[in-house]
Formats: C-alpha cells, structure tokens, sequence
C-alpha cells in the first residue's frame, strides 16, 4: 500500500530560494516529494484507500536533511586514543556506535560519510539502517584509515607494535597497501581512507604509493579519501587522483591553484 504524507503550514527551507517560504505545504508519497505549494488539497492526489497522514507544522521550520561529511560513528567518546584501541572491546564499541546514529537523526543530519572506522563497524551500522533495524542516517563508510609508520595512525612506539583493535592500519610496503585495499573492499567498505602526517609535516606516502592505492580501489569501484593537512601531501593527492581530501589547511598558492 502507498503511503502519503501531507507536512502543511510551515516555512520551507528549500535549498534553492533566497528565503524560506511561508506556509508551504510539502506532499510525499512513500518516500519521494510529489508536490510543494500552498494550500495542497490531498483529496485531488491521494488515492481512496491509501494510507494518508496530516502532519501540521505551522509556525515550524522545514528543510532538507542535513549532511556531516565527516562523522566518525564508531570512534566513541573516549579519553585517551588507549582507551579507543586497546580497552574497549568490539562489542562495547557496536553498542555505543549503534547509539550515535539516532543522536545524528536527533540533530537533522540525514546522511553521514564517516572517513575511517573501528573494525567494520561502520559497515554493519550503514547494513542495519539500510535493513531498517536500526533507526539512523545514510552512510559512506570507511574502515581502519592506512597509515605508514609515519602517518596519523601509527599510534604506538614499534615495540609495542599495532593492535587489531586500532583505528589505523600499519601498511608499509607497496604489498601491505594493495593487501590491505583488497581486504577492506571485500567486507564492504564505501570508502578507502589514507592517514597521511598528523599536521603536513612531512609525507607518509610517498607518489607511487598513493597511485597504487588509488589504482587498486578505483578498479574495485571504491572510492578514497586522505587526511592530507601540508602543501606537500594535498599535492600528492591530487596527483594520485584521490577523490576527496580532507582538512587541507596548510597549502601554497600553488597547490590551491
């Protein structure tokens, strides 16, 4: 059975008029938008028979969705990065992420891309919204960021080497990264993220290393995405073909150009 649904009477924020528009009423059947006007009479579109609800938001604001473009969900509230990677377990962390997707919803985001994860967390969360057990925004979901010895990932001094339970992933060689890209696409990642310095202060990764993971995930149909904050490292990307950057704080000229 179709389901309508009539949100009359509020100022719509559009997304494409310079103002809101007064007493706008807003008809959805299921989940398309079949009309925007005022004074919408529902007798003259909803079939006889067919579920209709009424919602009235006079003196209410309506908009679009909102999108947070980077949300990491299953990172949690910790106090210490050891807490994240080595005393909380996979479970504890399932159900603590699982409890930030209806605060996002609570917040107006409807759609999250989330630039590395814990385990594949983040994976589950995106399966389970789209499954409708758990109640949440869209998502674009990244696994552990890669990260060198010399990245934003690389956490712990090397004799105490990386835990599985980290948020970063140690790839040094040309094989670790197209190991890794293979792994993290086959359990169904959106997104491959790459942790390059913590603050541009160098680079983790070098050209070649960039194209390959980019090469690999691109003929997976996957997507990637770098913390690159240096004129060195956003270049690099660039010239890699890496689809979005983030953070880019610390360019030339040159490089915005």
């Amino acid at each position: 059975m179709n389901s309508w649904k009539l949100i009359s009477g509020g100022n719509l924020i559009d997304g494409v008029s310079d103002s809101a528009r007064p007493n706008t009423d807003l008809l959805i059947l299921n989940d398309q938008i079949m009309k925007i006007d005022a004074g919408i009479d529902p007798a003259k579109f909803v079939p006889r028979g067919d579920e209709f609800t009424n919602l009235d938001v006079k003196g209410m604001t309506v908009m679009p969705g909102l999108i947070d473009v980077h949300c990491h969900t299953s990172f949690g509230e910790v106090r210490m990065q050891e807490e994240q990677c080595l005393y909380t377990s996979r479970e504890i962390r399932v159900l603590r992420s699982a409890t930030n997707l209806p605060r996002i919803l609570r917040a107006g985001v409807t759609s999250v891309s989330v630039p590395g994860g814990s385990y594949f967390i983040d994976v589950a969360l995106r399966e389970g919204v789209n499954e409708g057990i758990l109640n949440g925004p869209r998502m674009a979901v990244a696994s552990r960021f890669l990260s060198t010895d010399n990245g934003i990932g690389s956490f712990y001094p090397s004799d105490v080497g990386e835990p599985e339970g980290s948020v970063g992933l140690i790839v040094n060689t040309l094989d670790e990264m197209s190991k890794a890209v293979r792994y993290q696409a086959k359990n169904g990642v959106d997104l491959i993220k790459i942790g390059d310095s913590a603050y541009g202060q160098h680079e983790a990764f070098s050209l070649d290393e960039m194209k390959l993971i980019v090469d690999t995930a691109h003929r997976l149909q996957k997507k990637v995405t770098i913390h690159a904050r240096g004129s060195a490292n956003v270049l690099s990307a660039v010239r890699a073909g890496v689809d979005w950057i983030q953070h880019a704080n610390v360019m030339t000229d040159e490089v915005v150009d």
